[in-house]
């Protein structure tokens, strides 16, 4: 398998016990090294490691000091821990089921795997089908992985970023794993019927980025996109799936976000989370040719907003998604690395939370050079996601919309974004309905 191993240490047999907590200098050190894993404090991991703190103790989730540093990106620290030989150990978890993920071996063969757990014997396991590429298409419960989707080598020819004459439009924000409440907005309001397939002839569904992390749902929701994008193909729509922040962190190996199940599965199997979504994973590669910026009509569609500093270098929306797709997959020019880092950096197209004029938010783009970017881009409004909102809301006007309504927050409406000609409507998952 192609998949990215950690090759951290997993002891075998029953969990240990906890550390016993008291009143002692001893019982108190674990509790101080967990505190300064957590806060990222290397000198003081050092210093109770130098004082004989059991490095190896376990709290009541059964987590390790090496496990927070993996999980937090503690880098420094799960080295020095590594180093002192720290162990991590298989850990509790509800059942579940991840995947399937579908990764390429090599020319002529493919595998397919689904990570299980069972709560009941405590037992994570694999199954793993290597399969024949000549014998595609392969279905995977109504989805179908086809010979093109495993050609990891073809050089696809990068897509337009620009659309006119669309009649429909429909704008969903950030999934971030929660692929039910996606599901039932999309069953009630028509796009797609009972069985979870296209049902909106030529119209355009847009997703605004970070399908990744926070959920428990991020496979799901993917393989949901995947399939819908080829089924409106077939009826002369379209599926646009944006890359936001998240997308990139995970391709980086930023496991921060992840649920501490998908973790604590894939620390339990000996695999490396990203890894199921590398350059050679059918999931992984589909995503690393999507685009950050995207123009329907009047409207331009990006996960988080374009920065006085990053308009300023005037590059337009395919140059913008040629740059980061080159990056993405591993063929960048280093002429552009300057305009790379400024796209994807804090002041980025993914990352820029300016045009959201919340009351928390500072640095909040002036209303004239929001007017001279909406000109180049030639555009009317800008519709983002990345910071959340708890009703969809327009700003300056109307001429930016946000529409990254927190999923994980159950007392919060599901919502999204319709669009008729220049007519806007903020749509619910109970069948209504108000004009924005």
């Amino acid at each position: 398998t192609l998949l990215c191993f950690r090759g951290l240490a997993s002891s075998a047999g029953h969990l240990p016990e906890p550390q016993q907590r008291s009143g002692s200098i001893e019982a108190s050190l674990p509790d101080a090294l967990f505190k300064a894993v957590k806060a990222g404090d290397a000198d003081i991991v050092k210093k109770l490691i130098s004082e004989g703190v059991d490095f190896d103790s376990v709290d009541e989730r059964g987590w390790t000091p090496l496990d927070y540093s993996v999980k937090l990106n503690r880098d420094e620290i799960r080295t020095i821990l590594l180093e002192q030989g720290a162990r991590t150990y298989p850990k509790p978890i509800p059942d579940m089921v991840e995947g399937p993920h579908v990764i390429g071996i090599d020319s002529l063969r493919f595998e397919v795997l689904l990570l299980k757990h069972d709560a009941k014997s405590a037992n994570s396991s694999i199954t793993r089908d290597t399969l024949l590429i000549r014998n595609l298409p392969y279905n995977i419960k109504g989805l179908l992985i086809e010979p093109e989707d495993l050609d990891f080598d073809d050089k696809l020819t990068l897509q337009t970023a620009k659309w006119s004459d669309v009649r429909t439009i429909f704008v969903i924000g950030d999934i971030h794993g929660e692929y039910d409440r996606v599901v039932s907005l999309l069953k009630n309001n028509a796009i797609i019927d009972e069985d979870g397939n296209w049902n909106w002839g030529k119209g355009h569904l847009v997703f605004t980025g970070d399908v990744f992390d926070r959920g428990s749902k991020v496979t799901e929701a993917l393989w949901l996109i995947f399939k819908l994008e080829k089924q409106a193909k077939k009826t002369g729509g379209m599926v646009h799936i944006l890359l936001g922040n998240h997308e990139p962190m995970i391709f980086n190996d930023d496991i921060r976000y992840i649920t501490d199940d998908y973790y604590a599965l894939c620390d339990n199997l000996g695999l490396n989370y990203p890894g199921l979504f590398d350059e050679r994973s059918v999931l992984g590669h589909w995503l690393r040719q999507k685009p950050v910026i995207l123009r329907i009509n009047q409207f331009t569609f990006m996960h988080a907003g374009i920065s006085p500093e990053l308009y300023n270098l005037e590059l337009d929306a395919d140059t913008v998604n040629r740059i980061v797709r080159e990056y993405l997959n591993q063929s960048e020019s280093l002429r552009n690395t300057e305009s790379r880092k400024m796209i994807l950096g804090n002041n980025g197209i993914l990352w820029y939370r300016g045009m959201a004029a919340t009351n928390s938010r500072n640095n909040l783009i002036d209303e004239n050079t929001l007017s001279r970017e909406l000109d180049f881009y030639k555009s009317e409004v800008f519709i983002i996601g990345h910071t959340e909102v708890d009703s969809v809301t327009s700003f300056y006007g109307g001429k930016v919309i946000d529409v990254n309504i927190p999923k994980r927050e159950s007392d919060i409406e599901e919502q999204g974004l319709l669009i008729k000609g220049k007519r806007i409507w903020v749509v619910y998952d109970i069948r209504k309905r108000k004009e924005l």
